[in-house]
């Protein structure tokens, strides 16, 4: 990079304008050190004025600092892209008081775009978090000789976030995944040889990535763009490192249209001390739908032996016994309405639990509902297990 300093006739720049040491500050130093800049003169005559001047040592001193410090802004790189709503497909939904904001996390920048190219056409990405939001961009660049069209939609720039680089291994998140609404009405277009499309714009919460599975840190994220025909390969847009703070786990939660409460019913002191826990899922977030859960292990229980670990729960590691090791892949339809629940119940004896590895004591439950398209963890309350006499 070649970095010069603004002429008279030059429009200067963005770096520029945001200088610490403004013209009229400036100004004023010079006529305090005894210097002297007239109005319509150029820097170079200013510092033959200087050298002439009573104060020239301090002058030429000043000037040689204020231009460093405009050089060194303009070589600074950009903090990312500009903030934009054009072409947003992920909403903040909550209702938050304007009176109380919400936390700001650090902003990381990352403003190398980066490229892939197939078929001769390039596919630009970059990548940045602003507060709590994480902000992405992404277009298309036409290396052909010739024309080409395109029909695709704002709707369908996806993301894919893994914890290792290697874009061979499964996206540890898609944003597809998330059950969010968007309204596109999709865009034909014909990119001359050389010419690209405008920016697809898209953004995503932190707790819609993270949610309460992944854990905090580095995320390597990759783009798609989906077309009419078809979809590009995915394209690199930025490493960042992500955190969040969330909450203990709670007995509630929702995963795509449905809302699930889990509650424990207390095991009994009897030889056959038994842990159930049933879980109710409600239709909640749609007039109708067709949910699909897992027909083998729809809920699976699991066992913690303190309650950070399960407040944690899945970041904090795996659990110390859980219900069902593996469950044979299949889903099981439902046709459900507003309002319609169904219940589902599991359950194991504290010798079941306890086996013959775990002592005896205080345990803390969580379950797992498997649903198509993700696993929602629900606390479930605790017990006392102990091994009953024969």
């Amino acid at each position: 990079m070649t970095c010069r300093l603004a002429g008279k006739d030059e429009m200067p720049t963005r770096a520029a304008i945001h200088s610490p040491a403004p013209a009229f500050q400036r100004q004023k130093a010079l006529r305090r050190r005894g210097g002297i800049l007239p109005k319509d003169t150029d820097r170079r005559s200013a510092v033959a004025e200087c050298l002439t001047g009573a104060g020239r040592t301090l002058c030429c001193i000043s000037i040689a600092f204020s231009a460093l410090a405009i050089w060194l802004a303009g070589c600074a790189p950009s903090a990312g892209p500009p903030d934009t709503n054009d072409g947003v497909h992920a909403l903040d939904t909550s209702t938050t008081s304007s009176t109380t904001p919400a936390p700001i996390a650090p902003r990381e920048a990352n403003p190398a775009s980066l490229r892939v190219q197939a078929e001769g056409i390039e596919y630009r990405g970059s990548i940045y978090l602003d507060g709590l939001w994480l902000r992405a961009r992404a277009t298309m660049v036409n290396r052909t000789s010739h024309p080409i069209t395109v029909e695709y939609s704002r709707c369908g720039f996806h993301l894919h976030a893994r914890r290792h680089a290697d874009r061979s291994n499964t996206p540890d998140w898609r944003s597809e995944f998330v059950d969010i609404a968007c309204a596109d009405p999709g865009y034909r277009r014909t990119i001359a040889s050389g010419d690209s499309i405008p920016p697809v714009v898209t953004q995503w919460q932190l707790g819609d990535i993270l949610g309460d599975s992944l854990p905090d840190g580095r995320y390597a994220f990759t783009g798609q763009l989906a077309f009419s025909n078809g979809s590009s390969p995915e394209f690199p847009v930025g490493t960042l490192h992500l955190a969040l703070r969330r909450p203990p786990l709670s007995a509630q939660g929702i995963a795509g249209r449905m809302t699930f409460r889990a509650a424990m019913t207390r095991p009994a002191c009897t030889k056959d001390q038994t842990v159930r826990v049933k879980v109710i899922g409600t239709l909640t977030h749609a007039a109708s739908s067709v949910e699909h859960i897992s027909a083998e292990c729809p809920v699976v229980l699991l066992a913690y032996r303190t309650v950070r670990e399960r407040d944690a729960a899945p970041r904090s590691g795996k659990p110390v016994w859980q219900s069902s090791r593996e469950c044979q892949p299949g889903w099981r339809a439902e046709l459900l309405r507003r309002g319609d629940t169904r219940v589902v119940e599991v359950g194991a004896s504290a010798r079941e639990i306890l086996g013959d590895s775990l002592l005896p004591g205080r345990y803390y439950f969580a379950v797992v509902v498997q649903e198509a398209r993700r696993r929602l963890f629900l606390a479930a309350g605790d017990a006392m297990l102990e091994r009953m006499p024969e």
